[in-house]
């Protein structure tokens, strides 16, 4: 493999923060349309009948021996062939009968779909499990006004633990077989992390350098993953404006430019990421639905998930609605319903919306959209959580929403599929987090005129020892699972009449430490500062507030003992106060 390139120093490259988006008109790129939607009229289509009708049944019509031949890969239809089999067949059955023309060319390229079929249970590498994702009955009763039958496309069981997986192995595919991609190359990306982690999963596999680009506001959990497969990561300053040079597809641009044989994914102008889903996605939900379909709902990032499968969705039955989902603050909503480009806002869910709109959306395919607030995003993603054992990220019950309100006006007898995109593994300092909920502003704030200490206690981590445990446990504490500061009592720590001895003294250990002191033969008791203020949580939240000015830290005891609170803690919990009287 080559020597790596070092990368430059780019502008608006940054540490791993947290910033909103402000609310300002933004110049915008112009819209490139992809060649491969070009002149697609969805108005008229018709939906198939006799022969057609026959053929849209994908696998009745194939004969064992064909379906046998093609499987193993021993077909061997010349690119004329290739071509008019396309044509008679379509792409959608063409597809079920394993062989894919790669977009623009009449030759076959290998996609996740000419790959073994699931029954086997050994497979070459993780890239083979791609695809294939379930369909899951949303419980009767989830919602007492819905009538119709909800199933949810689970894109968390791909291999990366997202919908993107599925263009992540499209693009490198089709990368290299264009000669865009070589051998010990590198691939650059511009991504809110998931697509990130597809084409680094599939770097990992195909031995490729992956360097990711990212806005600074994406979860820390994202970048640990790209980090895990190996991937080079640069932060970049949220809410910039497409034009500016810190936005995080200049720097991606850049960074390519830079790099020798680095290939650009651009997955916001590769017509390979609508048809990954054009190909694959959308036929997987005819198929599985035995073609009996009346709505599909999805959210926009890049819109290639969406505008892909509905695009074979309407070629399959033209009568199927398609409901987009954007937060405020992105374009695509207000673009749809207007034509024109609105002025962007903050938003907190991730891998949906837009600031620009990419060549990879295509507005005719959509029949509805759909805005939903972060609040009712995050509040419906915990509910699938905690009352369908569906551990998704904050797109997902964002899509839900939104197809909920859809589905209280449908029919009993009708069906709708809402694509929930990850895993909420991505997601667990934040969605999941009810500190970050409440910081967040994402559950109702609490009235400064009445909240007590208990209302800006965090969720910290907790440890109390007794004077004759030994030092190790109390450095383990701090160290690794960041315990600030660990209370030391004279007797039982669960017996809340204890007298409590004092807190570990951290500077006193670190001395410890740097003399190679050994912990286990020391015992806490012997490593004491004097204990701070302890706090009543029923107390008014100043109390919190005044203790803090004269002590770096304090601890809130309360039944299940002591938690610390650090003057950091209470800055970041102060955003759960409203001061409106009417609250």
């Amino acid at each position: 493999m080559p020597a790596r390139s070092p990368i430059p120093e780019m502008p608006g490259a940054c540490s791993a923060r947290t910033a909103a988006r402000p609310s300002m008109p933004r110049a915008r790129r112009p819209r490139r349309p992809s060649a491969s939607w070009a002149g697609c009229d969805c108005r008229s289509m018709r939906a198939p009948t006799g022969e057609a009708a026959r053929r849209a049944r994908l696998s009745s019509t194939l004969s064992s021996s064909r379906q046998a031949s093609v499987s193993a890969g021993n077909a061997t239809e010349s690119d004329t062939d290739l071509a008019a089999s396309v044509c008679r067949l379509g792409p959608i059955e063409y597809a079920a009968r394993g062989r894919i023309p790669r977009s623009g060319a009449n030759c076959p390229m290998e996609t996740p779909l000419t790959r073994p079929p699931r029954t086997s249970q050994i497979y070459t590498n993780v890239l083979d499990t791609i695809g294939g994702t379930p369909l899951i009955r949303l419980p009767e009763g989830f919602d007492p006004e819905v009538r119709c039958e909800v199933l949810l496309k689970l894109e968390a069981m791909n291999a990366s633990g997202c919908v993107k997986s599925r263009i992540a192995l499209r693009l490198v595919e089709a990368a290299e077989a264009s000669g865009a991609l070589q051998p010990g190359g590198t691939i650059v990306e511009c991504t809110s992390g998931n697509t990130g982690v597809g084409l680094c999963m599939a770097a990992a596999v195909k031995g490729y350098r992956a360097v990711i680009i990212m806005p600074d506001k994406m979860s820390r959990e994202k970048v640990d993953m790209l980090k895990a497969f190996g991937a080079e990561v640069i932060l970049t300053k949220t809410g910039v404006p497409p034009e500016h040079p810190d936005h995080y597809l200049n720097v991606a641009q850049r960074v390519a430019a830079s790099i020798p044989g680095a290939w650009h994914a651009d997955q916001f102008e590769n017509p390979e990421n609508p048809n990954a889903h054009y190909l694959a996605t959308g036929p997987e939900i005819i198929q599985a639905c035995d073609g009996r379909l009346d709505a599909f709902v999805g959210g926009c990032g890049t819109g290639g998930t969406v505008h892909g499968t509905a695009r074979a969705l309407k070629e399959h039955d033209p009568s199927i609605q398609i409901i987009g989902v954007d937060p405020p603050g992105s374009v695509y909503a207000h673009y749809w319903k207007t034509g024109e480009l609105p002025e962007t806002g903050p938003y907190a869910v991730e891998g949906v919306g837009d600031d620009m709109i990419p060549g990879t959306w295509n507005r005719e395919l959509i029949d509805a959209y759909e805005v939903v607030e972060d609040p009712e995003s995050f509040a419906m993603t915990r509910r699938l959580a905690a009352e369908c054992g569906l551990f998704v990220g904050g797109s997902s019950g964002m899509a839900l929403t939104a197809a909920l309100r859809h589905a209280r006006r449908m029919g009993p007898e009708q069906r709708m599929v809402v694509l929930l995109p990850d895993s909420g593994s991505r997601y667990l300092s934040k969605i999941y987090s009810d500190d970050w909920m409440k910081d967040g502003g994402f559950v109702p704030r609490v009235s400064a005129e009445t909240a007590t200490v208990a209302d800006l206690a965090r969720d910290r981590p907790r440890a109390t020892l007794r004077g004759s445990d030994d030092l190790a446990s109390a450095y383990k504490h701090i160290a690794d699972r960041d315990v600030d500061p660990v209370p030391v009592v004279a007797g039982d720590p669960d017996d809340p009449r204890t007298e409590l001895l004092g807190v570990i003294d951290a500077e006193k250990l670190a001395r410890h430490l740097a003399a190679g002191l050994d912990l286990e033969a020391l015992q806490a008791d012997s490593c004491l500062a004097p204990a701070p203020p302890v706090i009543d949580p029923a107390a008014p939240w100043t109390a919190l507030q005044e203790a803090l000015q004269d002590s770096p830290a304090v601890l809130i005891q309360d039944e299940r003992g002591y938690v610390g609170c650090t003057r950091r803690d209470l800055l970041r919990s102060l955003a759960r106060l409203s001061h409106d009287q009417d609250v």
